[in-house]
């Protein structure tokens, strides 16, 4: 079995095969799941409710161009470090799904690869493969690096309209929520910060943004108040998962 295990994350041996069940040994239980279970599309938790349960859970969709964060603050959310971390552009080349519990919803990330102007079919297919990852979610989550914005004279470049377009058209098929994630505020002043925040949540504002967060991703700034903000957004359902907190990928064949 596959697994992004690096520096002091999971190893392989944690994953089992039994009678056709990927089998996931976690710090507490141990989670099968079905190999048919893996190969079919994943069904958003909204389509199973259970109102008198009073829980909730659904599918976040972190969508940001490339290097701008989004692994390193799913393994904050998450709680373990399940995605691959590197400043090397383009290092998460799957969908690696990470699954956390807050108060009394489950909150199940999908962590994309980065958007970004695609010269090849391979570069193409990650590109399609994110915006697959928003297309199925109940919440989608817009990450920016401020840092690399401001440096860039805060300018609104063709990437930032794909993005907006593709949100927007994604809202006409299936209305869900859309929150806005400014990244690396420990790097910059509060002024630069809070200049570079107003023209991108303008610019957005026409995919209507429940809410906004400034965060450090690498610090855990703010992080909890973000993750708050999920689990009370998220639409009522039934817990998929028994565990807490884990996370799956199946193998590369099966991707």
């Amino acid at each position: 079995m596959e697994c992004f295990g690096l520096d002091g994350g999971f190893s392989a041996s944690k994953f089992t095969c039994r009678n056709g069940q990927y089998c996931f040994v976690g710090l507490q239980n141990l989670l099968c799941i079905s190999e048919q279970a893996f190969r079919k599309k994943p069904r958003l938790c909204a389509q199973e409710t259970d109102k008198e349960s009073g829980t909730r859970c659904g599918h976040v969709a972190i969508i940001g161009k490339s290097n701008v964060g989004k692994s390193t603050l799913m393994n904050h959310l998450v709680g373990e470090k399940i995605a691959i971390v590197t400043p090397k552009v383009q290092t998460t080349r799957n969908r690696i799904v990470g699954i956390a519990t807050e108060k009394e919803t489950q909150i199940i990330f999908l962590d994309t690869p980065g958007i970004f102007n695609p010269k090849l079919r391979f570069d193409r297919a990650m590109v399609d493969s994110a915006w697959t990852s928003a297309a199925e979610a109940d919440m989608i989550a817009l990450m920016f690096d401020l840092p690399q914005f401001k440096a860039r004279k805060m300018e609104i470049d063709k990437l930032h309209e794909e993005i907006k377009s593709r949100i927007t058209a994604i809202q006409k098929k299936r209305s869900r929520d859309v929150i806005l994630i400014m990244n690396k505020v420990d790097l910059m002043t509060k002024k630069d910060a809070a200049s570079a925040s107003d023209v991108l949540s303008e610019f957005f504002s026409d995919v209507r943004p429940v809410d906004q967060f400034a965060i450090s991703a690498t610090r855990g700034d703010s992080v909890q108040d973000l993750k708050n903000c999920l689990a009370d957004t998220l639409p009522e359902g039934m817990i998929t998962f028994p565990l807490p907190s884990f996370f799956f990928l199946p193998p590369a064949s099966q991707r």
